[in-house]
């Protein structure tokens, strides 16, 4: 209702599907994961190294998460609310 999303989700809550009305574009579904703030910054380590175009680091300020294409043009989206956690982390790494 309202323009979503509709979600789904098994009875433990460990698996949500969401479901968002967008206009029809050729690859219009896009797979999006939710990950803990170490799983998120592994995947973006994985990702840098194994795309010929590292992912688009998004920070949405209570969220940070990252876009990318597979081999196919299908889109993904990894994100994380451990937000500080991995700012910190970033932060660490950069220093």
């Amino acid at each position: 209702m309202g323009g979503g999303p509709l979600t789904i989700q098994n009875t433990d809550g460990t698996i949500h599907i969401a479901l968002f009305e967008r206009h029809p574009t050729e690859n219009h579904s896009t797979i999006a994961l939710k990950v803990n703030a170490d799983e998120y910054l592994n995947w973006r380590i994985h990702l840098a190294q194994e795309l010929d175009e590292p992912p688009k680091s998004e920070d949405h300020e209570v969220s940070l998460s990252l876009y990318f294409k597979d081999l196919d043009g299908n889109p993904y989206e990894i994100t994380t609310y451990e937000h500080a956690a991995v700012r910190r982390a970033i932060n660490a790494s950069a220093a």
